[in-house]
């Protein structure tokens, strides 16, 4: 065996072993709350923090730019476009999610991001996931112009808004930049728009609003499931009389 697949031996073996050691490690001493316990030490706190830190990058990233500086807001670069089944645990984890949603996630560059991920196909061999809609809020100090990275949404995308920003004529929503990604400008502080495609529009009056969440559905720590083992509604809550 040549130096080069000895590495690549060596570094799928060590993946592998790290996959198996961290499922155990969480199956045995985890919390559904990510809080685990080393024997009488009691509770230790350096995991809720790396979980939180993990979900943030799992549903949005934005820490990278272009050559000329312009922000790029990866969205659900954690979930798997094609999720192969039947080829062992580490391929096919349970963990490697097909579908998820998160509301008004803070952005770099003063930008909220919201979105939604849904199962587009599903066989015996695989599991095909799409972004669904992604919702994109200028906050205050916000960028006037970022690129949404939205490789498996079908195009053309078009947006949706409330009447006074679609009346403004203000934002402009570009899906052919090239390499997945969706330039979106134009937007003034508090602007809120949806993107998604036009073959996959959303329901009948859709509308994001930037309102408190349903309050009696939010999941702080796992405790609504864990302790009261309650099912968890539609959320976030979408205000569709707009």
């Amino acid at each position: 065996m040549n130096r080069a697949k000895w590495l690549q031996a060596a570094s799928s073996t060590t993946e592998l072993t790290l996959f198996h050691s961290i499922r155990l490690g969480f199956a045995r001493f985890g919390a559904g709350s990510t809080w685990y316990r080393e024997g009488d030490a009691g509770s230790c706190t350096e995991t809720p923090y790396a979980a939180a830190y993990a979900i943030v990058d799992w549903l949005v990233q934005s820490w990278n730019v272009t050559a000329n500086g312009e922000r790029i807001i990866d969205v659900f670069p954690g979930v798997d476009d094609v999720i192969e089944l039947g080829k062992g645990d580490y391929v096919a984890a349970p963990s490697r999610i097909a579908a998820s949603q998160f509301w008004r996630m803070g952005a770099e560059g003063g930008m909220i991001i919201s979105g939604k991920r849904v199962v587009d196909s599903k066989n015996d061999e695989q599991i095909v996931s799409r972004t669904s809609w992604v919702g994109v809020e200028r906050g205050v100090g916000g960028l006037d112009s970022v690129l949404v990275r939205l490789p498996t949404m079908e195009r053309p995308i078009i947006y949706d808004a409330n009447l006074d920003v679609k009346r403004s004529g203000r934002i402009n929503v570009e899906d052919d930049v090239g390499e997945g990604f969706v330039r979106v400008s134009g937007m003034d502080e508090g602007d809120i728009i949806v993107l998604f495609s036009q073959n996959n529009r959303p329901e009948d009056g859709f509308v994001f609003d930037n309102n408190g969440g349903c309050e009696g559905e939010y999941n702080h720590w796992g405790s609504i499931f864990n302790e009261t083992n309650k099912t968890i509604g539609e959320w976030p809550c979408l205000n569709r009389n707009m």
